[in-house]
């Protein structure tokens, strides 16, 4: 029997038992599913709610300080105004299976109960009875194994915590893609730690991170047992866990026990003009090698750790945003001399991969001497959809609509792989394959959810894809037709 996406839908996601006919206000469904609770505006307002009272966070655009609340229990869904399929905020939340609604606004509302429907965009007034999911279902899991034996394709997940790796090996996920070890720094007591390094250049700061990380790490490897784990290492610019309003900033400098006009110096050091294209990734690593040291430790401590419990620990290690052979090069002289360090201390053998992330055009005509440095790639399709059009993920909605309309562009290289992206991709594969023959190739930006473009990876000779958990079984699913 053919498995159908609304069989899917259904098990993987709450749903509005009893449907209003009038909803309060109708946006775009960006995220599977719904969701009730009270409308909280900002982080703070998240804090004073208890296990048994969710939230629906609303705000006009996501800031790097709001991701924590993405991850938080407590927020059931977001209602974002300024948002679209492709951007950071949906491909997070989406991550996180937390329901989206986009260009509609709650910024108003704090305080009053509403339920959100992901799926049609729709929002109703006070708090209406949902269904509860049960993914771990006999006979949910009985359909998802029927799926990965009949494709016989390979599909990983892009997941950052241990809860939503159990989520992806229940909906099949064949191992992790990246773990986006950034998000990991920006919950509890890891962010003022985080601030500290970068504005004090306090190292003790990183001792206490990696011993964090390395529990995260431990559970992320529990979790995915003999299956791949993909540790992207870290990748965005520092100036992303600067404190942005007057507030944190004054909250910050009494922190550090600096004056505010010292803290805005420090502050300056690292803006740029152009974040996505700034100091970050390899780049980073190079320059400020502590903090990839400490992320290192962190990952190999971790594959210990769960070695001592008779787990099966595969650690990819994955380096972002390479553009030329001697940036991987130095990289992987620092990870072969961490992990030998790790094995002798843990005096055991830690058996590991190491992968380049190709997001830069430069990096897929250099990809013959960037082969010869690691045993993987990894297509970053997000960053390489920017670098190759000159447009942002972010920003791309505001001019999408009128493009479309003037034929100019028929979809957007963020939602599905175009021909110019395309392109460039197979000069990556080809060369990179040319300079190591065994070279395991995947896709691991959101472009990876969209079968059609996963479909052509294949045909280029890719081995997997990796895209959020919860389009984990959608792809098996559109792979099953083409099968049956």
């Amino acid at each position: 029997m053919v498995i159908k996406t609304q069989d899917l839908a259904a098990y993987m996601f709450p749903s509005i038992m009893e449907v209003p006919i009038t909803p309060l206000m109708k946006g775009s469904g960006l995220s599977y599913g719904a969701a009730a609770g009270v409308v909280v505006t900002n982080p703070d307002e998240v804090k004073v709610l208890d296990s048994s009272k969710k939230g629906i966070y609303a705000a006009t655009k996501m800031r790097a300080e709001d991701l924590v609340v993405m991850n938080d229990s407590r927020i059931a869904g977001l209602v974002i105004t300024d948002a679209d399929e492709a951007c950071h905020e949906t491909v997070i939340t989406r991550g996180a299976g937390k329901s989206l609604v986009a260009n509609a606004s709650l910024n108003e509302r704090a305080g009053q109960f509403v339920t959100i429907d992901g799926t049609s965009g729709k929002i109703y007034e006070g708090i209406l009875d949902c269904t509860t999911p049960d993914i771990a279902s006999t006979s949910f899991q009985q359909m998802i194994q029927e799926l990965v034996k009949e494709t016989g394709i390979i599909v990983r997940a892009n997941a950052d915590t241990p809860e939503q790796a159990r989520k992806a090996r229940l909906f099949g996920a064949q191992g992790l893609g990246p773990v986006r070890t950034e998000y990991m720094f920006y919950t509890g007591e890891r962010l003022p730690l985080m601030q500290r390094f970068i504005l004090m250049r306090d190292e003790s700061c990183l001792e206490r991170l990696s011993e964090l990380q390395t529990a995260d790490f431990s559970g992320i490897y529990r979790e995915m047992s003999g299956f791949p784990v993909g540790i992207r290492l870290f990748d965005p610019p520092f100036n992303e866990f600067c404190p942005k309003t007057r507030e944190q900033r004054e909250k910050t400098a009494k922190v550090l026990g600096i004056s505010k006009r010292e803290l805005e110096q420090r502050i300056e050091r690292f803006s740029e003009d152009n974040p996505m294209l700034g100091l970050r990734g390899v780049s980073l690593g190079i320059l400020y090698e502590e903090v990839y040291k400490m992320q290192l430790y962190a990952a190999f401590n971790g594959a210990a750790d769960a070695k001592y419990k008779g787990l099966n620990p595969k650690p990819e290690i994955t380096v972002p945003f390479v553009a030329l052979p001697k940036e991987m090069k130095a990289m992987r002289r620092m990870i072969d001399d961490v992990a030998a360090e790790v094995s002798r201390r843990r005096e055991m053998r830690i058996p590991y991969t190491v992968t380049a992330m190709i997001e830069l055009p430069a990096a897929c005509y250099q990809a013959e001497g960037i082969a010869g440095y690691v045993d993987g790639f990894s297509f970053g399709t997000n960053d390489l959809a920017q670098t190759t059009y000159g447009f942002s993920r972010t920003d791309l909605a505001r001019m999408f609509v009128e493009y479309k309309e003037r034929g100019i562009l028929e979809k957007s290289p963020f939602v599905a792989l175009t021909e110019p992206l395309l392109e460039v991709i197979r000069v990556g594969v080809e060369r990179g394959r040319r300079g190591n023959p065994s070279l395991q190739i995947g896709i691991c930006g959101e472009q990876a959810g969209d079968p059609s473009s996963l479909r052509k990876c294949y045909e280029l000779g890719m081995n997997y894809g990796s895209c959020s958990p919860f389009r984990v079984p959608f792809v098996y699913q559109a792979f099953q037709r083409e099968v049956q």
